[in-house]
């Protein structure tokens, strides 16, 4: 009856910044009160608090114990709504637009816990190479989503390595992969190739002289310790081919993290780390390279572009050869015939 009174109280904050959700999940509500918040408000469940917890982050946390000893109780059927809610912005068992629900896609495109998308992906491995309607993997999703910091339960002396896109140690990335094993099928590594509207291959040059070489050393001596790995790592230690494969507008992994303004140490590093040939790919729409892509516009930050030419050097040695721009031009001409076209079959 409150709800119907006065629905948009279920969207008002605490000075706090906490929601009639949050304090629901904090004081343990039932289905029922939180089936029926997330009726009036789904996109609650990933408002943060000021400290930065969400009811999503908040249930996990305090029902850790009860998802081990029960998976199919009361709990996960909790878990089950708030993400559904978070990724389709509905709690309905029939979606819209013939949409199927995939648990471990709603996982990683939300802010998920990497202990909890741990948890997620040993419970549904079949889902890490299955594409939704829109042809996207969990890791196209991972890699767009917002970064993951606890900041709720982390001290002075572990703040700065328990952020969400912090590499693991090789202990724990290596422990990961031995409990996720996936099949990898058809796909293959170094496939970087990406077709345009018209056909073209343009996705790496093949010419000897475009040839460019990458120290992986570097990468390697920089690796930092994390206390669980990250949600892109978990993803990329499951299927690392995933790395190698674009979205459905032809943009790889790689260029999407840092069109989403990732930082190296914050999942860049991993995606290269498992595909490092998309370095020398050019991007699908901008025919520009990850290191130049990375210093363009709003998603510029330094550390990433430095980074990106300390591990493929050789991208600025080479020069721009007259045939880049050309090709460039080209596409361009093309994308604004195609436009001018379909003004004119619009009219």
């Amino acid at each position: 009856m409150l709800i119907d009174a006065c629905q948009i109280a279920v969207s008002l904050q605490t000075q706090c910044g906490m929601t009639p959700l949050y304090l629901a999940t904090w004081s343990h509500a039932s289905t029922d009160v939180l089936r029926l918040l997330l009726q009036a408000g789904p996109r609650c469940v990933l408002w943060p608090t000021q400290v930065g917890e969400t009811p999503l982050s908040l249930l996990w946390s305090e029902c850790k114990e009860e998802f081990e000893r029960d998976p199919d109780g009361t709990e996960f059927q909790k878990l089950d709504l708030f993400l559904r809610s978070a990724h389709h912005g509905t709690i309905a068992e029939t979606l819209p637009y013939n949409r199927q629900w995939r648990i471990l896609h709603a996982a990683a495109a939300a802010c998920t816990p990497p202990d909890m998308f741990q948890y997620m992906i040993q419970r549904f491995p079949e889902q890490i190479r299955m594409r939704d309607e829109y042809g996207r993997l969990p890791l196209t999703l991972a890699v767009s989503a917002r970064v993951y910091v606890d900041h709720c339960h982390n001290d002075i002396s572990t703040s700065s390595s328990s952020d969400e896109d912090d590499l693991a140690s090789g202990s724990d990335f290596e422990s990961f992969a031995d409990n996720v094993s996936m099949d990898h099928g058809d796909y293959d590594n170094d496939d970087f190739e990406v077709e345009n509207e018209d056909g073209n291959d343009h996705a790496q040059d093949e010419d000897d002289d475009d040839q460019v070489s990458i120290d992986m050393s570097i990468v390697d001596s920089s690796r930092r310790t994390t206390r669980c790995p990250s949600v892109i790592e978990q993803l990329i230690a499951a299927d690392p081919s995933a790395a190698s494969i674009p979205d459905p507008n032809g943009r790889l992994p790689l260029m999407l993290a840092i069109a989403c303004q990732k930082r190296w140490d914050r999942g860049i590093r991993s995606v290269f780390e498992a595909a490092p040939q998309a370095l020398v790919t050019r991007d699908h729409d901008t025919f520009l390279y990850p290191f130049m892509f990375a210093a363009v516009g709003e998603v510029s930050t330094v550390d990433t572009v430095f980074e990106l030419l300390r591990v493929g050097p050789d991208l600025v040695k080479r020069g721009i050869h007259d045939d880049d721009w050309a090709f460039y031009y080209e596409e361009e001409q093309r994308k604004e015939a195609k436009c001018q076209m379909m003004k004119c079959v619009s009219c």
